[in-house]
């Protein structure tokens, strides 16, 4: 029974180390500037697959539930379908809301709920790297704060422009480097 535990222990690990492999490999990948010659930054796909599987196994499992007999098993239907709802739709609203769009005089953030917040790079006041969010902390005029995920693709393309237009680097605000080392 124990190793049956450890067993499913360290396949949970292991789960976990690859999805986040997958989505760190995208963190380097440079993206191109769109039309207004701004660089936008987005949640890796796998936020949007995911959230798509999830949902369609929450939703046959509810109606699996809702199909067999028993009061009690509707009741269980409705409260085990909202919790699991909820994980397939922070994927999907995570992946369509979230984004950070940056050129050489302005930085904007679209957050989860859709709420933007914009500043100038001459607005900030200091950077600081919060390991256990593994986001940027942009420390802004009039106590305002952006922080900004290192797990967006393309996270480089803003560190490098985070190089260049103020006194921090990569290596000062101790970023997590990759294999490459490419920041």
């Amino acid at each position: 029974m124990v190793w049956v535990n450890l067993i499913t222990i360290a396949a949970t690990g292991v789960i976990i180390h690859l999805i986040m492999s997958y989505i760190s490999t995208y963190v380097n990948t440079d993206v191109s500037k769109n039309s207004k010659g701004q660089y936008v930054l987005r949640a890796n796909k796998f936020y949007k697959n995911a959230g798509l599987i999830v949902l369609c196994l929450a939703i046959f499992i509810i109606f699996m539930m809702l199909y067999t007999e028993g009061k009690d098993k509707i009741t269980l239907a409705i409260v085990f379908g909202g919790l699991m709802l909820s994980l397939p739709i922070y994927c999907l609203v995570y992946y369509y809301n979230h984004r950070v769009i940056f050129d050489d005089k302005r930085i904007q953030k679209t957050g989860f709920t859709g709420k933007t917040t914009e500043t100038t790079w001459a607005e900030i006041i200091s950077i600081s790297f919060s390991p256990f969010s593994s986001s940027l902390k942009i420390h802004l005029e009039r106590r305002r704060v952006i922080k900004i995920s290192n797990q967006l693709v393309g996270f480089i393309s803003f560190v490098e422009m985070m190089e260049k237009k103020t006194k921090w680097t990569a290596k000062g605000l101790k970023l997590p480097t990759n294999e490459q080392n490419l920041y």
